[in-house]
Formats: C-alpha cells, structure tokens, sequence
C-alpha cells in the first residue's frame, strides 16, 4: 500500500474520530431520549468505521468490507446547505447548533470521500471511498431529519 494511501487513510481515521467525539458531545446536549438513542447509533457507526479504516491499513484485503453497498438513491433534505457556515462549536453550543454543525461536517466528509472515489475511479480503493461518501451523506440526511423534526417541524 503507497505512503499517500495510508495518509489518507489515516486522515479518514482521524475524521470519524472526530465525528464520534461530537455525537458524544451531543448526546449530552439532548434531551429527547429517542435523540439520544439517535446520536448514540450515529457516535457507533463513527467509531465502526474507524475500526474498519485501521483494518485496511493493516489487511489491503479488508477494503471492500467498509461501507454499504450501493443502493438505492438517496434523496438530500438539503437543509444545511443553505444555513451560514459553522466553523466550529462553541463548549455552549445547544442542541441546535450541534445539529446543524454535525450535518455540515457530514456534508463536508461526503464531499471529500467523494473526491476521493473521483480520483481513485476504477480501483478497489476508489470503490472504498465511494461507499464512505454514501455512508456519510445518508448520516447527513438522516441529522437533517432529526433537525427538521426537532426545530422545524411547527414551520
């Protein structure tokens, strides 16, 4: 496996790191027991992910086993593409913010596992990340459901 493989793919490691950590943070933040269940199956998806990330460094023959097969379309509720930007979270950030910010970031990994799978296409590992920017667009969307649900569904 090149050097720049598993760069990146320790980067993806660090990513889902990170995700994991702000679905804990979140979970804290909830108070709906039904989006604590919520954020808890997203923090262990996150952490899924990580585990299997670290196995194809260490198994090339691993790649194909991250991911969900390809399905069906999904269809993008789209509702944090148009909200301001948010860099980061501040230690007071309620659940709103929290929600918003995850689904950005969300939208961000998607786009950059898709990027990925652009350059990669063709190859196993382009495969790989194909799958990872599906996954994480349907963690998008389903944060997005939560939003709406949760803030907008008086709207």
């Amino acid at each position: 496996m090149s050097e720049e493989l598993i760069r990146i793919l320790k980067e993806a490691i660090s990513i889902e790191e990170e995700s994991y950590e702000l679905y804990l943070i979140a979970q804290e933040k909830a108070k709906l027991a039904s989006s604590k269940s919520f954020l808890k199956e997203l923090a262990e998806t996150e952490l899924e992910h990580k585990r299997k990330l670290a196995r194809v460094i260490s198994d090339r023959t691993q790649i194909l086993t991250l991911g969900n097969q390809r399905g069906k379309s999904l269809e993008d509720l789209r509702i944090v593409d148009y909200m301001k930007d948010v860099a980061s979270l501040s230690e007071d950030a309620n659940y709103q913010e929290i929600l918003a910010y995850a689904a950005q970031r969300e939208k961000r990994t998607h786009d950059y596992y898709a990027s990925l799978a652009k350059r990669f296409q063709g190859t196993r590992v382009g495969e790989l990340f194909q799958r990872l920017a599906e996954e994480e667009l349907k963690h998008k969307i389903e944060i997005e459901k939560e939003y709406d649900n949760t803030f907008l569904k008086d709207n």
